[in-house]
């Protein structure tokens, strides 16, 4: 099935299943800013983005139905467009304090031409129950199975099983602590490859799996104000991203199973007066790659240096960034707009980013300026 044959009869369920009902959700939201680098190197390359977003659902009893689009528009950068479209539908069904939700959602995404390859099409599908027992503590365990294929890269084209586990608890405090742990496999499909001779054989990536687990916690200091902190560790013995197609080549697709490490994570956000509110983000992270070795880099000629055989110089065994990411926003939200369900939201960001590496061709810096308008209406 191709993707264009595929979506439009995702998009004749979405409708045959919601036309019949009349209350509907509209989402829309938009981000205009400049980003100072964009692809984030030594080498700068600044541009405007500018990403909007709209979402269309009807709420059932007992289940969901939504089309969900979003895109990546670049000014003068335009090779780095692309748009993501899925729809999708959600059951949920509740048995005395057991809560279950499971669904199933196609999704697409196209780039531009010089980064077409890394067009795909999934179809995710999942199954999630929420127990809370008791009033100081919650449960929520789920399993979902994706299967994605790359049209022009079958190598790529693989299944994946995630695994997840999230406690909760609510302490007299005004805290609440919440442990997570996700573990992931993914399975990749045999793919043809040919000689010289025109001979096929059949190759398959290897099989990766990794697991992450986190701690979380939230504290609200008063009606107004509240924050969280939070430390995520991503373990992963596998053979990394398999997604960088050669090393001069951008990859658009950053794969979590492309590298290891640490993410600590803290947010303070405040509720001024009326509908006006600001917050700040931190992020300390590091991160290992995964057969990741550091090539050679002449920064004057701005090209990797090779051997005689057209080899790359390789002067180190592993990439490892460390670095840290600050965002400092705040915004403004009307409510009920027109007496009717709705909300629009305004607000602004600046965000600074702060990486260090021992492959100083991914030793960077970055400013990114935005501008968002979000407008939710229910009827």
């Amino acid at each position: 099935m191709n993707l264009a044959r595929a979506f439009r009869i995702s998009y004749i369920v979405l409708i045959s299943v919601s036309f019949s009902f009349s209350q509907w959700n509209l989402y829309f939201d938009t981000i205009a800013g400049h980003d100072e680098n964009l692809i984030h190197t030594y080498n700068k390359i600044e541009d405007q983005i500018i990403m909007p977003q709209i979402e269309l659902s009807y709420t059932g009893n007992q289940y969901d139905v939504y089309y969900d689009g979003s895109f990546t528009q670049v000014v003068k950068n335009s090779q780095y467009n692309n748009a993501i479209h899925s729809v999708g539908i959600d059951f949920l069904k509740d048995i005395d304090h057991l809560h279950q939700t499971f669904g199933l959602d196609y999704a697409i995404r196209t780039n531009q031409e010089e980064y077409n390859y890394f067009d795909f099409w999934e179809v995710d599908g999942y199954y999630q129950i929420s127990l809370s027992p008791t009033d100081w503590s919650a449960l929520k365990a789920g399993v979902n199975m994706n299967y994605t294929h790359f049209p022009q890269e079958e190598a790529w084209d693989h299944y994946e099983t995630g695994l997840s586990l999230n406690q909760r608890f609510f302490l007299p405090t005004r805290s609440t602590l919440m442990l997570r742990l996700n573990y992931l496999y993914r399975n990749f499909s045999p793919y043809r490859t040919y000689s010289v001779t025109q001979r096929i054989s059949i190759d398959e990536l290897p099989t990766l799996w990794q697991i992450v687990g986190s701690v979380r916690l939230a504290q609200s200091f008063g009606e107004h104000f509240g924050g969280y902190t939070e430390y995520e560790y991503r373990h992963n013995p596998s053979e990394g991203n398999p997604y960088q197609a050669d090393l001069v080549i951008f990859s658009p697709i950053d794969d979590y199973f492309g590298y290891s490490g640490y993410r600590w994570n803290s947010n303070l956000k405040w509720k001024i007066t009326g509908g006006f509110w600001s917050k700040i983000d931190f992020t300390q992270y590091q991160n290992t790659y995964i057969n990741r070795p550091i090539y050679a880099y002449d920064f004057d000629a701005k090209m990797w240096i090779a051997d005689t055989d057209g080899n790359y110089t390789v002067i180190g065994n592993t990439r490892e960034d460390h670095g840290h990411i600050t965002e400092i926003s705040a915004g403004y939200k009307l409510n009920n707009l027109n007496e009717k369900a709705s909300s629009l939201e305004l607000s602004g960001a600046v965000t600074f980013f702060n990486n260090r590496s021992n492959d100083k061709y991914f030793e960077y810096t970055d400013v990114l300026y935005g501008l968002r308008v979000s407008y939710n209406l229910q009827w």
